[in-house]
């Protein structure tokens, strides 16, 4: 018997185990990376509301309002510019991520609401429902 045929089979069975665990390696961590990636992206201000299902489409549980996002000089102006009245206790306006005191009892078209702000600042409107969850209605950088 040739002892060169009898072992060549025996060094390619540790070779195999260990493309096996490099690729499952590969596997999780670029899975792992993948979801890092995703939650990095995601941004608070945009989660969405519980919609409610009609036949094939879902419709938002928001309603149709106008909003105009002005600055002028150190202030920046939020104003309700024309649609369907709404509870204040159900708009936020966010500047640079942190909700300002706007808006009090029903706002209405014309309605504003203004707010000092240093700089270029990122300003969003966003519809909450009562369970925390919200919807941004109207977003600049100004």
């Amino acid at each position: 018997m040739d002892k060169r045929n009898r072992n060549s089979g025996r060094a390619i069975a540790p070779v195999i185990g260990v493309a096996l665990l490099v690729g499952l390696a590969v596997l999780l961590s670029a899975t792992i990376g993948v979801f890092a990636i995703e939650m990095a992206q995601s941004d608070p201000d945009t989660d969405f509301l519980e919609t409610e299902q009609m036949g094939d489409e879902t419709e938002p549980q928001t309603p149709d309002i106008d909003w105009e996002i002005e600055r002028s000089g150190s202030f920046v102006t939020v104003t309700h510019a024309g649609g369907e009245a709404a509870d204040a206790s159900s708009v936020s306006v966010r500047i640079d991520g942190e909700e300002i005191d706007g808006f009090e009892g029903t706002i209405e078209a014309g309605d504003s609401t203004m707010e000092y702000a240093v700089g270029e600042s990122t300003v969003k409107v966003i519809w909450v429902d009562g369970e925390g969850d919200g919807l941004v209605l109207e977003h600049a950088t100004v």
